[in-house]
């Protein structure tokens, strides 16, 4: 990224410049702290996921397994009364603390429609028969709160929710240097809704389907202009962008 950045004629310092006396104190501000630097070490010790992926297929497999630790740390953070007890929640300001409290009962709110969708499945003929009833936006957002739950969610859904005991590695850095990139990204001031993203409950990925793409952007008035084809495909549980 620095070549590419010097090739494209950004101003970036030479490395001879960065290194000077000169820039000694800009320098430091980037040093990697010991203790930052042992919790690391500590969390791929203790979470016996493999460093040294390759390929695509084995990026992948370790991305899965970072979110998969991660969420069973989110479990141990329950509920508000537990998050309020953490250094990290005491140390914040008011601002963050509300930031922090935000996404955790999201999250909470999340995983119990999940546990109920899947106990109790909406897909019914009664379901489709609606489609041909009601307007083609009332139809499409039907359909959308009713998509069923695709593979990825169940797996994490799982791994949220069951008992698995969290090493202290993963525990010690997640605590004391984690930023939380779902409560601190607003749109401008809400978080991303997570019937349309996922909230926590979602692989990194690059999205390139069409019909995510325009359900994402749609305002509440656009809506109108989402055909009734994209509501179908959410109900069979077809296209990328049918499940949640």
């Amino acid at each position: 990224m620095y070549y590419e950045a010097l090739k494209a004629g950004v101003p970036l310092r030479s490395r001879e410049e960065i290194n000077s006396q000169e820039f000694a104190a800009l320098k430091n501000q980037f040093d990697i702290p010991t203790e930052l630097l042992e919790a690391y070490n500590s969390y791929w010790s203790d979470s016996n996921i493999k460093s040294n992926a390759s390929g695509k297929d084995g990026v992948l497999d370790m991305i899965h397994q970072h979110t998969r630790q991660y969420l069973r740390w989110r479990k141990a953070l329950p509920t508000k009364v537990d998050l309020q007890n953490r250094d990290f929640f005491s140390a914040a300001t008011n601002l963050d603390k509300n930031q922090l409290r935000e996404p955790q009962e999201d999250l909470v709110e999340q995983v119990n429609a999940i546990r109920t969708s899947l106990q109790s499945p909406l897909k019914t003929v009664s379901t489709e028969a609606m489609l041909g009833l009601l307007s083609p936006v009332t139809a499409l957002m039907y359909a959308w709160e009713h998509r069923p739950t695709s593979g990825d969610t169940r797996e994490l859904f799982s791994a949220v929710t069951e008992s698995a005991d969290v090493p202290k590695g993963v525990q010690e850095l997640f605590n004391h240097y984690l930023h939380d990139s779902r409560a601190g990204f607003r749109l401008p001031t809400n978080m991303e809704p997570q019937d349309i993203t996922g909230g926590y409950l979602r692989y990194r990925n690059v999205y390139r389907n069409s019909h995510e793409q325009t359900v994402a952007s749609a305002s509440q008035d656009s809506r109108g202009s989402l055909n009734a084809e994209v509501a179908q495909d959410a109900l069979a549980g077809t296209g990328e962008g049918a499940t949640v």
